[in-house]
C-alpha cells in the first residue's frame, strides 16, 4: 500500500509539471534533446526567450544542471563540427557568451571546465578547444576583469589595509550573478521564490577560473595541434598565476608529467616557466626563484630557444642551494 501510494503521488507530480510545462529533473530526461536545433535557430534568429525558461531552470537540481551542461556542451562541439562557418558562427558565439555574461544562465568558469573535460578526439577535440579560446579570447568581459582584478589587487591581502574596499569595489564595476537573473529580465518574468545572496569577501570569477586554467593548460598540451593557442592564452591571462596557491609545485609537475610532448619544444617550455614566475615578479624579489643566468635566458628573444648550462650554471646553482641550507 506504501509503494502504491508513493507511485501515485508520482503520477500526480509529473501531471503538475506537464500542466505547468517542467519537465522532471530526474532520469535521463534532457532540455537539450529532440528539438534543440529549432531552439537555437529561433533564439538566433528572433532573439526570443519565453518564459517557461526560467520555470524550468528553477526546478533544477544542481546534479541536473551539471548534466544539462555536459549536454550542452556536446552539442555546443557537434554545432559548431557540422557548421559551413561564416555568420552562423559568429551568431553562436555572440550568444554563447550572453548566456555567460548578460543572461547568467552559466557561468565561465563551469562552462569551459566541462568543455574541457569532455573526451572528444581528433577534429572533435580541436573544435572543443577553439570553442573555449573563442569564450575567454573574443569578448572583452573577461580579459578586461582579469587585467583590472591583477591590477589593483594583491594575492598577499593579509598586507593590505583596504583589501575588502578595493574588492567590493571590483564587485561594483563587474557585479557577478548566479540565479538567472539577466534571463529572468529578458523573458519579462519574475522568480517564484528571489534569490539571496550571501556577503561576498573574498571570490570572484578570476580566482574561480584559476583552478580551470589549471586543467585546461594540461588539457591543452595534451593535444599537440592546439598547443599554439596555449601559448596565446598564456599571453593574456598568464598573470592569473599571479593568485596561484602553489606556482612552483604546479610549474614542476606540469614539466616532469609532460617532459615527452615539451621535450621538442623549448619555445613552449619557456613559455610556461616564463609566464608562471613572472607572474610573481610584483610579489616577489628578483631571483626568489630562478637563477639569474636562466633570468636572461628567459628575458632573450629570437629564434633560439635551446639553452646550454655551462659548468659554471651548475656550480653556481649548487652553491645557492647550500646557501640556503645553511
Amino acid at each position: 500500500m506504501k509503494e502504491r501510494g508513493r507511485r501515485g503521488k508520482k503520477r500526480r507530480r509529473r501531471g503538475r509539471q506537464k500542466e505547468d510545462g517542467i519537465k522532471s529533473d530526474g532520469g535521463d530526461e534532457k532540455v537539450w534533446g529532440g528539438d534543440e536545433k529549432h531552439r537555437l535557430e529561433d533564439l538566433l534568429e528572433r532573439d526570443h526567450i519565453p518564459g517557461i525558461i526560467v520555470k524550468i531552470l528553477e526546478q533544477m537540481s544542481p546534479a541536473s544542471m551539471s548534466a544539462q551542461i555536459r549536454c550542452f556542451a556536446d552539442y555546443l562541439v557537434q554545432e559548431f563540427s557540422t557548421s559551413a562557418g561564416g555568420e552562423h558562427i559568429n551568431k553562436c558565439v555572440e550568444k554563447l557568451n550572453d548566456m555567460v555574461w548578460k543572461l547568467n544562465i552559466v557561468t565561465l568558469d563551469k562552462l569551459v571546465l566541462c568543455l574541457a573535460l569532455r573526451s572528444h578526439e581528433g577534429n572533435e577535440a580541436q573544435v572543443c578547444f577553439f570553442i573555449i579560446q573563442l569564450l575567454i579570447l573574443k569578448p572583452n568581459e573577461f580579459r578586461s576583469r582579469v587585467i583590472d582584478f591583477v591590477k589593483d589587487n594583491s594575492p598577499e591581502h593579509w598586507k593590505q589595509s583596504d583589501w575588502h574596499t578595493q574588492h567590493m569595489a571590483y564587485h561594483k564595476n563587474y557585479p557577478e550573478n548566479f540565479f538567472f537573473e539577466g534571463l529572468c529580465e529578458k523573458a519579462g518574468t519574475t522568480f517564484s521564490n528571489p534569490p539571496q545572496y550571501y556577503p561576498v569577501y573574498f571570490s570572484n570569477v578570476c580566482l574561480r577560473f584559476l583552478p580551470v586554467f589549471d586543467i585546461l593548460i594540461h588539457r591543452f598540451l595534451e593535444l599537440p595541434p592546439v598547443s599554439k593557442s596555449l601559448e596565446t592564452l598564456l599571453e593574456h591571462l598568464g598573470s592569473l598565476f599571479k593568485f596561484h596557491d602553489r606556482p612552483v609545485t604546479y610549474l614542476y609537475n606540469t614539466l616532469h608529467f609532460f617532459e615527452k610532448k615539451l621535450r621538442d619544444r623549448p619555445h613552449l617550455k619557456k613559455k610556461l616557466v616564463g609566464t608562471i614566475i613572472g607572474a610573481q615578479k610584483t610579489v616577489k624579489p628578483i631571483g626568489w626563484c630562478l637563477s639569474v643566468p636562466y633570468l636572461e635566458y628567459l628575458n632573450r628573444h629570437g629564434e633560439d630557444a635551446n639553452w646550454e648550462p655551462n659548468q659554471a650554471y651548475y656550480v653556481g646553482v649548487i652553491g645557492r642551494l647550500v646557501d640556503n641550507i645553511l
